[in-house]
């Protein structure tokens, strides 16, 4: 079955930018369910600099071979 090999995903367009007012555009793939909030704070806490996100919106659902969604909380 489908289910036992592959997980539900979401892809997200993430708009930030950087202190110095650079913007940038970055896709990210989450397991379903994220939120945008969720989308928000995985983003922000994975950088080491200070970015402020402009805008992040949902692209389309996906399918992702079970071994891809380790992500460490």
């Amino acid at each position: 079955m489908i289910e036992d090999n592959w997980d539900d995903g979401i892809c997200y367009n993430v708009y930030f930018k950087n202190t110095e007012n650079k913007e940038f555009f970055r896709s990210v793939i989450v397991p379903f369910g994220f939120s945008k909030e969720e989308v928000v704070n995985l983003f922000q806490s994975n950088f080491k600099a200070t970015i402020e996100v402009i805008d992040v919106y949902e692209v389309t659902d996906i399918w992702l071979p079970k071994e891809f969604f380790k992500i460490r909380k």
